[in-house]
């Protein structure tokens, strides 16, 4: 059974690219009662230099160049090991998503992904940022999240204004959402601060339809119970004045 084994993955790493990160766990796939035989098989693949270890249970077959040997594609690994590619782990954040929506230009050398974990983490090697995310990760509210998020984080956006921010994302919701994501967004905000909750409101609020009107009513029902919000926006940039509106106290002088 050994050397079936020994082949088998010997098979398995030959359909992985070079610099691709090959992880322990997906060798193990369908061998869950050989863990053993496994580990002697990338031993020995590993003795023989076909495959390198970047750190425990993480693998790669390096990349000759004439400049030298490429290590590990980090990228390939963040992607893989934090954010998922079968199953959600977690999805990109922060600075990267900032630029992504054109709220800066700014762009930061260390990346940032949201999981369901219960602290903050740095990863010096991969310049990686693991942070928790506030609601639960799925496979089709990622768009979602990355916008409320933003909401969350408005404050620590630089090269913009809060202002510039609340106009942009106003349009995103309306041009970039889909109508299912339009209403959903309301039942993952439930997780997210006060602050965040009345901002989406006064986005959504410029939708025009009575079927949406009534939802959002209903959300605003159980958000006003609280006090206003201070948020640096000028409120004379948007068309509509509210009852969400009316939730905001600015701050600009």
């Amino acid at each position: 059974m050994d050397i079936n084994i020994s082949q088998a993955i010997v098979n398995k790493i030959n359909n992985y690219q070079l610099r691709e990160p090959i992880l322990f766990d997906e060798l193990l796939t369908g061998f869950e009662k050989y863990k053993e035989a496994v580990y002697t098989a990338v031993s020995r693949l590993h003795k023989k230099n076909i495959i390198e270890t970047y750190e425990k249970g993480i693998y790669y077959k390096p990349k000759n160049t004439k400049f030298g040997k490429l290590d590990i594609d980090k990228e390939l690994l963040i992607r893989k090991k934090y954010i998922g590619e079968k199953n959600q782990l977690g999805y990109v954040t922060g600075p990267e998503v900032w630029n992504k929506f054109g709220l800066t230009t700014q762009i930061s050398n260390r990346k940032w992904v949201a999981q369901s974990t219960n602290r903050k983490k740095e990863i010096d090697s991969l310049k990686l940022v693991i942070i928790k995310a506030k609601a639960n990760i799925e496979s089709n509210n990622v768009h979602i999240l990355q916008f409320l998020d933003i909401l969350d984080q408005i404050d620590l956006i630089p090269d913009t204004n809060e202002t510039s921010v609340i106009l942009q994302l106003k349009e995103h919701y309306m041009n970039e959402f889909s109508v299912e994501e339009r209403f959903n967004i309301f039942n993952y905000v439930e997780s997210y601060p006060y602050k965040v909750k009345v901002l989406l409101g006064f986005i959504a609020s410029h939708v025009k339809n009575e079927y949406f009107e009534v939802m959002l009513n209903n959300f605003l029902k159980k958000v006003k119970t609280r006090n206003k919000v201070k948020v640096n926006i000028d409120l004379s940039k948007f068309e509509i004045r509210n009852e969400w509106s009316a939730l905001i106290e600015t701050t600009r002088k």
